[in-house]
């Protein structure tokens, strides 16, 4: 059977195929991984119309549009002045003064100018609730400058040179024109693909969402469509809630969920708080029965194919005469279950440098994950199971 099972592993593994395929499932992962990024990054910016029948949704979506652009930019100008001056020195003037407001404040303060500048821009400022002197000089100085580079610069260079991601990176709303017939106009450019999707929206979104729709010839892609309806929603519930005389932060404590905070104990019986490699070790076996489910599929199709290549050939008879059925059953089980491992080990090396490396490129703590995955108790019941 030993020599069977030799000769079966050493057939097996030198085939150019054997080596092709080995080769081929990194590659294959990493474009299933890296194609849909790029043609992500790759997409054109979603142009799409609106026709508010309400009067206000529209006007306070774009306000909380514009609130969070300048969060990103705030946060961005920080990490910027802290660590890269010539980044920071490259960022428009108006920018920058925005910045330099935002850090001399105080979080509650920050939230303030953020929301003063965005009421303010979209005629909205009677809204804010007492922002101080100094947010209001800023607002009346520099605001309309800030909200002015906002509308108007390229976003794509914007996230190019300054790696921020400004909302039109990816959907452009454009103007409704005043025609004879609004929505059959908006009908022939989602037509003709100057348009994306159009959104109408009912005269009292507040009340019910009756003649509020969303058209568009792409309904796979629903990203515009989620994007608009989540901060739209956000607007309609502290509409409801002001009506209903609801405070903000009475609604946020209602809807709180009550959560227990998981802890486990060492090997000293003490409770010790649960840390990223511990969630880690839950999902491990999944990814080895994964492999295992890959693993064993891929090894039958070698095995049968070597059975069918040797009957056919009339190569099994020989075999036959020379040992027993079971032997030769057994070895050649034997030697393409080696091969296999080869595969699998290898596919295992891949799987544990991907859990150290791409966590460390997008900033995350890996401290601990690799030890994990290379835990021997996995390793050896994996081998055992295969």
């Amino acid at each position: 059977m030993a020599l069977v099972a030799r000769e079966e592993f050493r057939q097996t593994v030198g085939t150019k195929a054997f080596w092709i395929g080995l080769a081929a499932f990194p590659i294959i992962i990493a474009l299933g991984i890296a194609v849909p990024l790029l043609l992500e990054s790759a997409k054109e910016a979603r142009r799409f119309a609106v026709v508010d029948h309400s009067g206000f949704l529209l006007r306070q979506v774009e306000q909380s549009v514009y609130g969070e652009d300048l969060r990103k930019i705030a946060e961005r100008g920080r990490e910027l002045r802290h660590d890269d001056a010539e980044g920071y020195n490259a960022l428009p003037p108006d920018v920058r003064r925005f910045v330099a407001a935002w850090m001399g404040l105080e979080d509650a303060a920050r939230e303030e100018l953020v929301e003063a500048l965005s009421s303010n821009a979209f005629g909205l400022a009677g809204d804010v609730a007492e922002e101080s002197i100094e947010i209001r000089e800023f607002v009346e100085a520099g605001g309309a400058a800030l909200h002015h580079w906002w509308a108007t610069a390229d976003p794509h260079q914007v996230d190019e040179r300054h790696d921020i991601e400004l909302t039109r990176r990816h959907y452009v709303r454009e103007p409704v024109g005043i025609v004879a017939d609004t929505l059959a106009a908006l009908n022939e450019r989602v037509n003709s693909g100057h348009l994306f999707a159009y959104i109408v929206i009912g005269p009292d979104p507040v009340a019910s969402d009756e003649d509020c729709r969303y058209v568009s010839n792409n309904l796979t892609d629903r990203g515009l469509r989620q994007w608009f309806s989540h901060r739209a929603d956000g607007v309609i519930r502290e509409q409801r809630m002001q009506q209903e005389g609801i405070a903000a932060k009475t609604a946020d404590w209602i809807q709180a969920s009550l959560t227990f905070e998981a802890r486990k104990i060492d090997d000293s019986g003490d409770v010790e708080e649960v840390e990223a490699r511990h969630m880690f070790r839950q999902f491990v076996p999944l990814v080895f029965t994964y492999l295992l489910w890959i693993a064993v599929f891929t090894s039958s199709q070698m095995l049968i194919t070597s059975t069918i290549e040797e009957k056919s050939a009339r190569i099994m008879e020989i075999l036959v005469s020379s040992v027993s059925p079971e032997e030769l059953m057994g070895g050649k089980i034997a030697g393409v279950a080696g091969a296999g491992l080869i595969v699998v080990s290898s596919w295992a090396g891949l799987f544990l440098a991907a859990i150290l490396i791409i966590p460390r490129l997008i900033g995350a703590d890996v401290e601990g994950l690799g030890g994990v995955a290379a835990d021997p108790v996995f390793l050896a019941t994996f081998v055992v199971y295969f």
